[in-house]
């Protein structure tokens, strides 16, 4: 297993080959001080910077080196800046240093080899490139001086072998792909080079110049189509500037949109409809994910002002545009009626289904016995809060797209035949569920689930909180303060953070003979977060007499009975909670710091344990239940559970990147 510096340094490499040069170099900088072995993070970073051409700048860095250099790889890069910068007797003293220390001999006959080119002396650089080959065989920087020699001999053929021996012998050299793509382009052999970039690549998937190169390689050879998918992958991979959204818009014009008229009739096409709004940043990666299970992309804009348009065009959408009406079942209906797929599978620019699933997902479209049926599929609602209702942990079936601890379930239908009468219904949390019914299609469930990362992007979700809250204020108006709409309005208003309007909504939903458990639940939450304690104590329990198996309730009366210090009747409720459900996280939590407010410690940090192992902050969950105690008024617990949470002091957390660059 590699240690931890090995891991900084492969980080950095990963970063430096991604174009992140700067941010490469920070990260070494940063492990240095730290790293048992201070000069190796030193020397890469000085490697860096001599590979992207900054020899000033690792000169500087050379000159701060202090510790000893007895392979002479400091020396060896000293003489190479001094060599580019056109300090030649440096450069030259380097050289002969290095052949007196008995070390970096191949180098030291490279370094005198680009002396000599510089000083006009051909025959001088070309005996001593060859010299450095025959002492090692591998010396990348020796067939390429050789390549350049041929070059100057108009020597093409051989100019072409040497390069490509210099670049597979040290892909990742910048000096080396450029000379090779260079003088395959001069040969115009194209073939050769695309195969030999594509070695390269299979073990170096994120080298943001190879893949570059490779995509030009296959323009010159008109090539589109595989360019336009490379291109594709290179935009989700390492985001879309202005460059290259132009590059792929300019490809995909000569490739054009996904059509699902020209397949074959054979099989039955799916048409993926989308409505959306600035969102570039995320539309890439649902496009890309899920290109290869359907047949045609549907993509209306309500008013986009960023990227969005282009992006979606670029992967192949058929774009449209659709002034925003403040009805989300407009613009949906809209998107509906521009497919043309026998088969209709609706998402949004933050989800997607696994390729896992694709194989299922083509099977049911293309079983003619299904075209009666509409399919309703789980949304996987990833989340960082295990508290939330329905929460269910990750379990590794989806390793590759899970994110968040887990996830929180929702169910609506998401395909469904391609029929005029088959529409939405609601401005807001549209369905098409109801003209289903009035057309007398049938529902089935689909075990194929949709993976949702909108609840994870803290900006977005409180946008589209605001969006929703706004449209729901109006539903209510028309519905004359319906239990349906008011629920939701209620719903929206918690998840914006405006708990006493929630609760004044809840308490109108609720009325004095409710049976919905969830609905006191729900108040009895927004109760909690205002810090009324006691009332949120009497609608929890209320929701739990309705309901006796809601966890959530029981959580929400747990965390009450703690607040107001009742610590054996939060013991109960806690314990009760992990008969049912042992491991359930909240709970866990929550009854180790009861554990330590009623001093016992070892049952306390036992359960802790189990949590960090799991990869929960540890930390941060004392630390935020000694906040709410602090303000409670109860310091002297609070500062229980503080040293509790120093005494830890391991934060752990989700490190995987989430898809798109989606924000953790």
């Amino acid at each position: 297993m590699p240690g931890y510096m090995e891991i900084v340094a492969r980080r950095a490499d990963l970063l430096y080959h991604m174009g992140q040069c700067d941010q490469a170099l920070e990260l070494l900088f940063e492990h240095e001080k730290q790293s048992p072995d201070p000069a190796a993070l030193h020397l890469r970073r000085v490697e860096m910077l001599v590979d992207s051409g900054r020899h000033q700048r690792a000169l500087e860095l050379l000159s701060e080196v202090s510790s000893a250099d007895p392979e002479g790889c400091f020396l060896m890069l000293r003489g190479f800046c001094h060599e580019a910068l056109g300090n030649l007797q440096e450069a030259k003293r380097a050289a002969a240093k290095l052949f007196d220390l008995g070390v970096q001999r191949a180098n030291a006959l490279i370094l005198q080899a680009r002396v000599a080119w510089q000083l006009g002396n051909r025959p001088m650089a070309e005996k001593n490139f060859r010299e450095a080959i025959a002492w090692d065989n591998n010396c990348a920087l020796g067939y390429l001086g050789l390549g350049y020699l041929s070059r100057l001999r108009k020597n093409q053929k051989e100019c072409l072998e040497f390069f490509e021996k210099a670049f597979l012998l040290s892909p990742s050299t910048r000096e080396t792909g450029l000379a090779f793509h260079e003088a395959s382009v001069e040969t115009q052999d194209y073939v050769r080079a695309e195969a030999a970039f594509r070695i390269a690549l299979r073990d170096r998937l994120f080298h943001r110049r190879l893949r570059f190169i490779l995509i030009d390689l296959l323009l010159r050879q008109s090539k589109y189509e595989e360019a336009m998918a490379e291109t594709e992958s290179v935009m989700v991979d390492f985001g879309t500037d202005d460059g290259m959204l132009s590059a792929a818009m300019s490809i995909r014009q000569r490739v054009g949109p996904l059509d699902g008229r020209v397949i074959s009739k054979s099989r039955r096409t799916i048409s993926l409809c989308m409505i959306v709004k600035n969102e570039e940043r995320y539309l890439g990666t649902c496009l890309f994910r899920i290109k290869p299970a359907v047949d045609e992309i549907i993509v209306v804009d309500t008013g986009s002002a960023d990227r969005t348009k282009d992006i979606a065009a670029a992967f192949g959408a058929k774009v449209f545009d659709f002034p925003w009406t403040n009805d989300f079942s407009e613009a949906r209906n809209y998107s509906l009626s521009q497919a043309t797929g026998h088969w209709l599978l609706v998402l949004d620019a933050d989800e997607i289904i696994s390729p896992l699933d694709f194989f299922l997902l083509k099977k049911i479209v293309n079983e003619k016995s299904n075209e009666r049926y509409a399919y309703a599929m789980t949304t996987r609602n990833y989340v960082h809060q295990p508290a939330l209702r329905g929460w269910v942990a990750n379990d590794g079936k989806y390793a590759d797209v899970e994110r968040g601890k887990g996830w929180v379930p929702s169910s609506k239908v998401r395909l469904f035949g391609n029929h005029k009468n088959i529409r939405f219904v609601g401005a807001v949390h549209e369905l098409v569920e109801p003209t289903l019914k009035k057309q007398g299609v049938r529902i089935r469930r689909c075990e194929i689930p949709v993976h949702h990362y909108g609840k994870l992007i803290r900006n977005k979700n409180v946008a589209k909180g605001a969006e929703y809250y706004r449209l729901g204020k109006k539903k209510r108006e028309e519905t004359n303060g319906g239990y349906q709409a008011l629920k939701e309005l209620a719903i929206q208003a918690s998840e914006i953070g405006e708990y006493a309007e929630a609760v004044g909504l809840w308490e109108q939903a609720i009325g004095p003979n409710s049976s919905d458990a969830t609905a006191y639940m729900n108040a009895g939450y927004a109760y909690f977060m205002l810090n009324q304690y006691e009332t949120a104590a009497v609608h929890s329990k209320k929701a739990l007499e309705i309901d006796p198996d809601l966890r959530e309730a029981a959580l929400n009366y747990a965390g009450c009975e703690f607040m107001l210090g009742n610590l054996k009747e939060t013991l109960l409720c806690l314990e009760k909670i992990l008969e049912k459900e042992p491991g359930y996280p909240p709970a866990v939590g929550r009854i180790a710091a009861a554990y330590l407010l009623s001093g016992r410690r070892k049952e306390a940090f036992t359960h802790l344990g189990h949590l960090s192992r799991k990869g929960y902050d540890c930390f941060n969950i004392l630390s935020e239940q000694a906040k709410a105690l602090v303000f409670q008024g109860s310091k002297d617990q609070a500062k229980l559970l503080e040293e509790a949470a120093f005494e830890l002091k391991i934060p752990a957390g989700d490190k995987r990147p989430l898809p798109g660059n989606v924000e953790n």
